[in-house]
């Protein structure tokens, strides 16, 4: 599927809580009142509690039922379109499960189906689908992310990129969306949403120092399954506020070039630690695990760079469309400083203190 975004269309599904309840009791046979939405960019996520279950309608969820509830998801009419990349997902993260790592499960429909496509009173459709609340703390909720929290970060990276080289699915083969690394060219159908000259002109820099430098070559580097968005609010830490404890959402997961996941991850924990040498613990903890090749090191400064202004200029166009969501437009101003920052300094003064000046 190579359909992605386009400015000014709507994706989003228009539904009322009521609506949300009446679905939950079709589709899952789950009969609650207590439904909490998320915070979300294209998706509507909501927090399931459970007051009562009809296992009756539910065979699948008979004994089953979680003591933290679920994650009910209504995908984006435009991603569900591409059914075939819900399989896959649904069949990875029971894989995961089964390899000792933490994520949400998904959870069968009263069918047995991991998932339906729904057409909503509004009239768009929209693909249905529960997981299983995985409990913990969100990284982003911590005061302070600590030189330890940030290497187990780097090593768990790299140990989920190596674990899922065991899994494949041909709904990854195609999958795309305007959030892959390299559809940062992209940027520049959006780029009307920043609100200066000079964020404008920060942004175009960056894409063209990527299609020069990283287009020509990512194909050429290691590459396999990757997360797509380890991003502070996607991580779950243990009690000791220095371990990894599991992983959650995985609607960006796709094939691409290891570096990418790691540059991605650089970004939101450049900005978590508001701090460019912070940078380096995640990096050695990735190396720890999984070495970085010549080539990787050559192009992560402007791969982080490229993840900022997809951040950055995909998140003002999305606020642009819903003013009132303040999730996504979050740590703007810091990341706009960290960006402008990271981008001027020379690339062998970051290399050296990102430590990845020198022979692996």
């Amino acid at each position: 599927m190579d359909e992605v975004l386009s400015p000014g269309q709507q994706i989003k599904a228009t539904l009322e809580i009521g609506e949300v309840l009446e679905l939950l009791k079709t589709h899952y046979g789950i009969d609650t009142q207590t439904v909490v939405e998320l915070d979300a960019y294209d998706d509507r996520n909501y927090r399931v509690e459970l007051t009562s279950v009809s296992v009756a309608d539910n065979p699948y969820i008979l004994d089953k039922v979680p003591k933290h509830g679920y994650i009910l998801k209504i995908i984006n009419s435009l991603d569900s379109k591409d059914t075939q990349f819900y399989e896959a997902q649904s069949e990875l993260l029971v894989f995961l499960e089964e390899k000792g790592i933490v994520c949400p499960i998904p959870v069968k429909q009263r069918d047995g189906a991991y998932f339906s496509t729904v057409t909503l009173k509004s009239g768009k459709s929209h693909l249905l689908r529960l997981l299983i609340f995985q409990p913990g703390e969100i990284l982003g909720n911590l005061a302070h992310v600590s030189a330890a929290l940030l290497s187990n970060l780097g090593s768990f990276a790299a140990t989920l990129n190596l674990t899922l080289q065991g899994f494949s699915h041909p709904g990854y083969a195609n999958r795309t969306s305007l959030w892959i690394l390299q559809a940062v060219t992209r940027l520049r159908r959006f780029v009307s949403a920043l609100k200066s000259d000079s964020e404008r002109e920060l942004v175009e820099s960056i894409v063209r120092e990527f299609e020069a430098r990283v287009l020509p070559v990512h194909e050429s580097l290691d590459r396999g399954i990757i997360h797509g968005d380890l991003n502070e609010s996607n991580v779950l830490v243990g009690d000791s506020k220095a371990e990894i404890s599991g992983v959650i959402d995985f609607g960006d997961s796709h094939v691409n070039c290891y570096v990418f996941e790691l540059a991605v991850c650089l970004c939101y924990m450049i900005t978590k630690a508001n701090d460019l040498g912070m940078a380096r613990h995640v990096i050695d903890g990735y190396k720890s695990v999984r070495p970085l090749t010549a080539g990787e090191r050559e192009i992560l400064k402007v791969c982080v760079c490229a993840r900022f202004a997809q951040s950055l200029t995909l998140g003002a166009y999305s606020h642009s469309r819903e003013p009132g969501n303040l999730y996504l437009v979050r740590d703007a101003d810091d990341k706009w400083a960290l960006l402008r920052k990271l981008w001027k300094t020379r690339e062998s003064r970051i290399r050296s203190l990102w430590g990845i000046d020198g022979d692996e």
